[in-house]
């Protein structure tokens, strides 16, 4: 099952026009891991702080431009 983390994030990610793709980039892992654990298949120690922070960078990347 999903956390709850995890489904604010994919709004926020929807919102914002980031994809699974960029995300996976700048966590330096695979699209394929980043979907799993998204969706609660895997867990990952420290995902929701990790992913909340890669997140920033692109919201910021992409405002800057």
């Amino acid at each position: 099952m999903r956390e709850a983390w995890a489904g604010d994030l994919i709004k926020q990610m929807y919102l914002r026009r980031v994809t699974r793709s960029e995300l996976a980039k700048e966590l330096g892992v695979t699209k394929s891991w980043v979907s799993q654990v998204l969706s609660g298949t895997r867990k990952a120690k420290g995902a929701e702080t990790r992913f909340c922070a890669a997140l920033d960078v692109i919201i910021a990347r992409k405002e800057a431009l």
